[in-house]
């Protein structure tokens, strides 16, 4: 796998040698908040046929295929792919808050 999480601390117990962790705790911590017009570098995780999904430190941003190109893109295959970075720009205010799956709307940076 070859990935590092960040992880918070939620429990340690040295008599029954049980330690607790939290992923989604310790990205919350950090309560990560985007405004219209926050540029921010991504990472292409995944390609679906409406968009991309762009990683951004641990939070996830749709980039709809309407937004990748000013041209008519047939397949999203045909210009981004897993792995690649961009500077996209977040299109609404979003504040990243433990539990909200949601996910950032955003447009690429020209």
């Amino acid at each position: 796998m070859d990935k590092e999480l960040p992880l918070k601390f939620l429990e340690v117990d040295e008599e029954r040698t049980r330690l607790v962790l939290s992923n989604r705790k310790a990205i919350a911590e950090n309560h990560v908040a985007f405004g219209i017009g926050s540029v921010v570098v991504g990472t292409v995780q995944t390609v679906k046929p409406y968009g991309a999904f762009i990683d951004i430190g641990g939070v996830s941003g749709l980039l709809h295929i309407s937004q990748i190109s000013h041209d008519r893109l047939t397949t999203v295959e045909t210009v981004l792919s897993p792995g690649d970075k961009l500077k996209v720009i977040s299109c609404c205010v979003f504040e990243v808050i433990l539990g909200d799956s949601s996910n950032i709307p955003m447009t690429v940076l020209k």
